[in-house]
């Protein structure tokens, strides 16, 4: 079997996957060498040394070491150093993984214009989860403190209480390079944070140019996302006509049943003026639209971002919890049994790991 169709279907084990496609074989053509690739599929989704890869492969260590080094460094594959302890590699999901990273550094690729052409190609032809990866965070003075919002459920929280925070290129941007919007604005926090500046794919930064960067955000109509479960590790700041996440929703009769927030927006026709502004490149999902001398706001199409609420003169627009919020989960690993489960990829996503 081709060695990059043995790849392929060692990625294809984790969520979302890599089904079978012409675009995901240009994709693994242009980021593995063939003996990268060969490497690669002797590579689990859990740790592993290089000692171990080299009883595994029966190459040289320190060859083997050179080889695993380069794929971490341009974001292929995760090399993770803790402790003073020997670094230990591994595969990476597709998303959030190696389509991110890899878009994180024009100079560590040999194509990058084409190698983002096909990243965005491959997120309108096969992206796909039956649970959110990642989950819209309303503006956070959008909510009144009123409502208990939660410490997960808060942006400025997320950055305040985080030990280390990062900012690198935004992948979906990058990639469809649909807008005028600043590329370098996605945060992460904590580990995940330190290990991009690590690899040299991100730059570590201060709480107040990450606030900095979030309310530029914010008064240029770009939607907070986070990971999809409580403990915060990026930070994405996203438009829908270049994000993933939103265009796969963005054309459903209900988006807020795939990516909604736990909040969404309330309108009081009586105190409506009629300025428009909340229609102007406010809402990304086109719920709200002139109506006779005010607005229409079809609550079916909120996802909850809070972005109308901040341009309203007249608190006409505010935002309530949802009478059903999603579930969220726990943490990472929660998140992935759910899609495993989802997905009957569990016994192939465990048996790799095994072997």
């Amino acid at each position: 079997m081709d060695v990059y169709e043995v790849l392929r279907e060692r990625l294809d084990a984790c969520p979302p996957g890599a089904p079978q496609s012409e675009t995901m074989y240009k994709i693994l053509r242009l980021l593995f060498s063939p003996e990268e690739a060969e490497i690669s599929c002797h590579l689990k989704f859990t740790l592993q040394s290089v000692s171990e890869l080299a009883a595994r492969t029966g190459w040289d260590e320190s060859r083997l070491e050179k080889v695993l080094e380069g794929l971490a460094d341009r974001g292929v594959i995760r090399g993770v150093t803790r402790e003073n302890k020997p670094t230990r590699y591994s595969l990476l999901p597709i998303v959030p993984g190696f389509m991110e990273f890899t878009l994180m550094r024009r100079d560590r690729v040999a194509d990058y214009d084409e190698l983002a052409r096909l990243w965005h190609r491959w997120t309108q032809e096969a992206y796909s989860v039956p649970t959110p990866l990642f989950r819209i965070v309303p503006v956070q003075e959008a909510v009144p403190v009123s409502t208990g919002f939660l410490p997960y459920q808060q942006v400025y929280e997320a950055i305040s209480q985080a030990d280390y925070i990062s900012v690198t290129t935004c992948a979906c941007r990058a990639s469809a390079r649909n807008c005028d919007h600043p590329l370098h604005n996605c945060i992460n926090l904590g580990h995940i944070a330190k290990y991009l500046v690590d690899r040299g794919l991100a730059r570590q930064i201060e709480r107040d140019e990450a606030l900095q960067i979030l309310q530029q955000a914010e008064e240029t109509g770009l939607v907070h996302s986070f990971n999809n479960y409580e403990q915060t590790l990026s930070i994405c700041n996203c438009c829908s006509c270049c994000c993933s996440n939103l265009q796969s929703v963005k054309d459903l009769a209900r988006p807020n049943t795939v990516a909604n927030s736990s909040y969404e927006v309330s309108f009081d026709h009586t105190q409506c003026i009629g300025c428009l502004l909340c229609t102007e490149n406010r809402c990304p999902m086109g719920a709200i639209s002139p109506y006779q001398d005010i607005v229409a706001v079809d609550l079916q199409r909120c996802i909850g971002c809070g972005l109308c609420t901040t341009v309203c003169p007249s608190d006409a627009l505010a935002m309530r919890p949802r009478e059903y919020a999603p579930d969220i989960p726990k943490d990472g690993k929660e998140l992935m049994k759910i899609l495993l489960e989802q997905t009957g990829r569990t016994e192939r996503f465990h048996k790799i790991n095994n072997e």
